[in-house]
């Protein structure tokens, strides 16, 4: 504020090349926000109205509403109903059946994709892979962060995940043409030395520097977010009735980012009866997204969806955030014991 520019300039600089450490990229984009970050991803890589575009079934409808924005025909594929992420059986399956240029592989609840196996699937049938870590920072694929695999990933700070900048979001690759083509898409298609001469098809997906000032302190922090995160999971884990059941954690995890902690209850009237109690006691808790095949706009949607629609029906989220304290899981649990004695 005293240096009188609060708009994009040198403090987002300074939290890209951060950013970009941190993640083990060797560029980051700071945008507006995470859906910003997805629009500007696709546009720099140059996606063409009738490019066909496959995503999970189970996301945020954000994953799929902006590639039908920019024209392109997208269609579903069911999850794993163990990880909650694509299922990689049924996503080649729809590979072969679909041709896609692009598959948008998103890290449900923080839980990093098998991203060898798809860059495998990726090689065979020559798509583009994009991974959605907008639930994902920080967490692991094999020792290594996501965003330091090689392919575009694109991430959230929305004030609910483990970095926020209140909102905003970020690209990030190692291709040095990508990154120039972003940097356009991100400004009107204009180039830092030519003002007011649009060179290609561009918007204003602009951050601002007060936004990364946030983003550069919460970086400071997010490693203890993170071990706060994971602490609570565990105790959750742990703790919490055999009648529920939890997202499976692969061997190729070696570290879960916990932006939520989804459970999975038998029946859709446990569900439902458990979350009622939870809140009448003070306790709030969330229904995970419907499946998008579940929207109005993608009814019309071939396929079957039995794991995402079966998950929507059981889920629930509890408590999870960065300042988590043993005590606040500790009632959590509490309640659910006492309802399931009840």
């Amino acid at each position: 504020m005293r240096s009188g520019w609060v708009s994009q300039g040198s403090v987002t600089e300074d939290f890209e090349a951060l950013l970009a450490k941190y993640c083990g990229s060797t560029y980051a984009i700071a945008v507006n926000n995470g859906s910003s970050a997805l629009l500007c991803a696709l546009m720099a890589h140059n996606v063409k109205p009738g490019d066909h575009v496959l995503v999970p079934d189970y996301t945020h409808v954000a994953t799929a509403n902006v590639p039908r924005l920019l024209g392109c025909p997208v269609s579903l594929v069911d999850i794993d109903p163990n990880t909650f992420n694509i299922d990689y059986h049924a996503l080649e399956r729809a590979v072969r059946q679909r041709r896609p240029k692009f598959v948008v592989a998103v890290d449900v609840a923080g839980l990093p994709n098998d991203m060898e196996r798809l860059s495998t699937l990726a090689r065979r049938y020559r798509f583009t892979i994009i991974e959605d870590a907008a639930e994902s920072i920080g967490a692991e694929y094999k020792k290594r962060r996501v965003g330091s695999h090689g392919h575009t990933t694109v991430l959230s700070f929305h004030a609910a995940k483990q970095l926020t900048t209140v909102e905003g979001g970020a690209v990030l690759t190692d291709d040095s043409d990508l990154e120039r083509r972003c940097r356009l898409v991100r400004n009107h298609g204009e180039p830092l030395h030519r003002k007011y001469h649009s060179v290609r098809m561009g918007m204003n997906l602009r951050t601002t520097d007060l936004q990364s000032a946030i983003g550069i302190a919460q970086l400071k922090k997010i490693d203890r977010y993170l071990s706060t995160r994971n602490r609570a999971a565990r105790l959750y884990r742990e703790r919490l009735p055999n009648s529920l059941s939890f997202q499976l954690i692969p061997s190729y995890v070696s570290k879960h980012a916990y932006m939520m902690f989804l459970a999975v209850t038998r029946s859709r009237k446990t569900r439902d009866a458990l979350k009622r109690h939870l809140e009448q006691e003070g306790i709030e808790t969330r229904t995970p997204w419907p499946p998008l095949h579940q929207h109005p706009q993608f009814r019309a949607s071939s396929g079957t969806f039995q794991h995402s629609s079966k998950l929507y029906e059981r889920a629930i989220s509890f408590p999870m955030y960065n300042t988590i304290a043993d005590s606040d899981v500790e009632r959590v649990v509490s309640e659910v014991l006492a309802f399931e004695s009840g």
